[in-house]
């Protein structure tokens, strides 16, 4: 469907811009009526263009014209928009390649329920931290993938040097498939996601913008800040509890009962 686009990892502002940049007016709508800004470029698009924040004020839009719509990515799988824009190509190239597609004056949105197979790709989302979770998984002895994992955690969370963390990951051939994923193209894009969390503190703003999970975001920041405080605690001399099962609570009535001595018997046994 070429004239509706959809996008979930990018805002509405970061498309304008490169809109602006490229050159082209467009106009900017948001979920309100009033919510609505028209910017003038240097070039005027053979066809008028239009940043929709949700499908809720599509509809009257689609007529000779081009869409983006900006959108969650489980939503934007039950339509019919392309999925030019995605991420895997830069905004400003994909963006270029969208105004060079023939147009198709007919557009409309479609919106289908979930197939199976999409409803399973939502569950079982890919997750970058999942992957380098799995191969820290299999390493040992224990200590060894303790030290690794705190020294990754560290790395993307922009404690620890790029050198260190290679100088480690180097030291055993086991560990390549760990080093390649953390120095990808895809670990130096989770590095500037959460780079920019400790700019913003907007977990949910950092998503939208970098595509990954919010969930991703946290464990980085919460585990590297536990790692720290424990580190402060053996600093300091303070003893670090063991992990392991807490022992269960017992109940003041139960507790008064084990506490009672048993009652002493009297008299002769009866035979």
């Amino acid at each position: 469907m070429k004239g509706l686009f959809g996008i979930y990892h990018k805002s509405i502002t970061e498309i304008s811009r490169e809109l602006s940049n490229l050159g082209y007016s467009h106009t900017l709508l948001g979920k309100l009526p009033k919510d609505y800004m028209e910017i003038k470029g240097v070039k005027e698009p053979p066809y008028k263009i239009y940043l929709v924040d949700g499908f809720g004020r599509i509809s009257r839009f689609l007529k000779n014209s081009i869409v983006i719509v900006i959108e969650s990515k489980e939503n934007l799988l039950q339509s019919n928009c392309d999925k030019l824009l995605w991420p895997g190509v830069k905004l400003r190239i994909a963006l270029k390649k969208m105004l060079k597609l023939p147009f198709d004056k007919k557009i409309e949105l479609i919106i289908s329920p979930p197939t199976l197979s999409q409803v399973i790709e939502t569950a079982t989302s890919y997750s970058f931290l999942n992957t380098l979770q799995a191969v820290i998984y299999k390493i040992t002895p224990y200590t060894f993938k303790k030290k690794v994992q705190q020294a990754v955690i560290s790395y993307f969370y922009g404690s620890l040097p790029k050198l260190r963390l290679e100088e480690l990951l180097s030291q055993n051939e086991k560990l390549k498939e760990l080093k390649d994923k953390c120095f990808s193209k895809e670990g130096s894009n989770f590095k500037n996601a959460i780079k920019l969390y400790h700019k913003t503190l907007d977990e949910k703003k950092v998503s939208e913008i970098t595509g990954f999970a919010t969930f991703e975001i946290l464990y980085v920041i919460k585990s590297h800040e536990k790692d720290v405080e424990i580190m402060e605690k053996i600093r300091q001399g303070i003893p670090i509890p063991k992990a392991g099962r807490k022992p269960k609570k017992v109940s003041p009535l139960l507790q008064k009962l084990k506490n009672r001595k048993s009652p002493k018997l009297y008299g002769k046994n009866v035979e």
